[in-house]
């Protein structure tokens, strides 16, 4: 049924008096700080695609063939580029691995742990969701909890990577990619928005994963479903509340109200 509530005063009237986040400088301030960060991260963008142009081919057949038993699929291509610290990965369509010029390829151990974890990068489709965060970080701004969504939603696709290294190599072998970790992150000092790094500044945490890391039972996967979807259902409901400036405005008049079971 619907109540009728007269004597209750909607907050919208209280928004529409005073000044507010539908106010014309509230509007404006929104709009020119999207923009500023949405330059900010085309820049970051355009410099990547334009970096990596310079970058020159592998031609170690074994490193190629090593990449293509990974990842068959994606037909994933790896270069050296200068202007680069630690191995990443870029691109969704056409994705590429670049290694540091000068790079030691005859560490074998070290380079399959990195090109596994780049390609685990590529395989989960990494970059398209960092280019998705970075819109969310742009549009909704004035959200803190949108800032703590971006950086977590980081360092969970860097441990999605490790445990898809781990999965490849075995739990045996975590200790040796842990190594890998310290290694690759020692002599990290610049970074990309729409790279994957080895990061150091979450070279704790990741290795802490590493080596707690346990497959995901069918338990957990289903408490994962479970959760927003009640969320959502609790919170997806509709006020059937009418107040009566509503109901001024849509020119009804309530005469009589009936309750079902």
């Amino acid at each position: 049924g619907i109540k009728y509530m007269p004597e209750y005063n909607p907050i919208s009237d209280i928004i529409q008096n005073t000044p507010g986040p539908s106010s014309p400088a509230y509007k404006i301030l929104w709009v020119a700080v999207a923009l500023a960060l949405g330059l900010y991260f085309l820049c970051q963008y355009i410099s990547l695609v334009k970096m990596s142009k310079t970058a020159s081919d592998i031609d170690d057949r074994r490193i190629i063939q090593l990449l293509e038993n990974m990842s068959p699929k994606r037909g994933i291509k790896i270069k050296t580029l200068s202007s680069l610290d630690s191995p990443a990965a870029i691109g969704i369509l056409r994705p590429t691995v670049f290694f540091p010029e000068g790079y030691d390829f005859d560490n074998a151990e070290l380079t399959e742990c990195i090109l596994l974890h780049e390609a685990g990068h590529i395989k989960y489709f990494h970059t398209l969701i960092k280019i998705m965060s970075s819109i969310m970080v742009c549009l909704y701004w004035y959200n803190p909890f949108v800032w703590v969504m971006y950086i977590y939603l980081d360092r969970d696709m860097e441990i999605s990577a490790d445990r898809y290294v781990i999965k490849n190599i075995g739990g045996e072998n975590r200790t040796i990619y842990a190594n890998a970790l310290i290694k690759a992150a020692e002599d990290m000092t610049r970074r990309k928005v729409f790279c994957f790094h080895f990061k150091s500044s979450q070279l704790r945490e990741r290795i802490e994963a590493v080596i707690k890391y346990k497959k995901i039972s069918v338990g957990a996967l289903i408490i994962t479903f479970i959760v927003p979807i009640t969320l959502f259902t609790v919170f997806a409901t509709t006020d059937t509340v009418l107040t009566g400036i509503e109901l001024e405005q849509m020119e009804t008049i309530v005469t009589d109200v009936e309750y079902g079971d």
